[in-house]
């Protein structure tokens, strides 16, 4: 009799773990069922309450939060998390979809709850949009990634939502809604831009006409742009800061142009000087 229980107890959590998640998939309206998330992300605005929707074009602070709890390893003093997005496309694998960084990586206060922070120094969803069109009803599934010192980005589970795409809006079709107690600090609000008196994400809010961080303005020129990566260069990026400006590109340029014109003026002298050989070697 107790093996007979066993076994019933066992067939109830195999049916749960494989047929919920689809179920739960089919309950929110959407088409597909991404097996790797392991539960909801709730989006929240700066006053710790839930926002279900919003326009494509604005990078206005918000946070991401995970209802799932970082894995022994991840949620330790130097864990990050970076919210991506992914363009589900119908008879594709969830795990080949194409994706991008929508954050840098941010520390997180609470291990139970790992969360990132959009600033107006990350680029708006459109740019995501414009790179992936949602072609499929429209959706975008949002995939908040760990990383920790000493460990693998962990992207093969994840918290995930997912919205869905209509003109200049998005609106929340299936996530979470718990953001009390949860605070995250992205890099951008950290590390110092060519003002130094300014950090990256306050860089970026006065160039859109904010007034730091907390600003809900968009990020106007100054504004990283993501260029569209693979899904896995994407995936493998997500410890990656990703904090530049147009600030900081700008001084990069000026560092790589000259050693560009360097490498290119060494390697035409010595493009010329095997031409002068050329000759002299023949007539022998």
């Amino acid at each position: 009799m107790r093996d007979r229980r066993r076994l019933i107890v066992a067939a109830l959590v195999v049916f749960a773990a494989t047929v919920g998640p689809a179920l739960t998939a089919a309950a929110a309206g959407l088409p597909y069922n991404d097996p790797n998330a392991n539960g909801p992300l709730a989006l929240c605005d700066q006053s710790a309450k839930p926002i279900d929707h919003g326009s494509i074009s604005t990078s206005a602070a918000w946070t991401a939060v995970s209802a799932a709890p970082a894995p022994a390893g991840y949620g330790v003093a130097g864990g990050t998390a970076t919210l991506f997005a992914y363009q589900p496309r119908q008879g594709v694998l969830p795990s080949e979809w194409s994706g991008d960084a929508l954050s840098a990586s941010s520390r997180y206060t609470d291990p139970a709850h790992p969360a990132a922070k959009v600033t107006s120094a990350d680029p708006p969803l459109r740019e995501f949009v414009n790179a992936y069109p949602p072609r499929w009803a429209g959706l975008v599934e949002l995939r908040l990634f760990l990383g920790a010192p000493d460990q693998p980005p962990l992207t093969r589970k994840y918290a995930a939502a997912d919205i869905q795409v209509s003109g200049d809006t998005w609106r929340l079709v299936r996530g979470g809604s718990d953001c009390s107690g949860v605070q995250a600090t992205s890099i951008e609000e950290l590390l110092p831009s060519q003002d130094p008196t300014k950090t990256v994400a306050q860089a970026a809010a006065a160039s859109a006409g904010g007034s730091g961080p907390g600003s809900n303005g968009g990020p106007g020129s100054g504004a990283a742009v993501a260029d569209p990566v693979p899904d896995k260069a994407a995936t493998g990026s997500v410890t990656v800061e990703r904090a530049s400006t147009s600030t900081g590109v700008s001084r990069w340029l000026r560092a790589a142009i000259p050693a560009a014109a360097l490498a290119f003026g060494i390697a035409l002298l010595a493009r010329r000087r095997l031409n002068n050989r050329a000759p002299s070697q023949a007539t022998t």
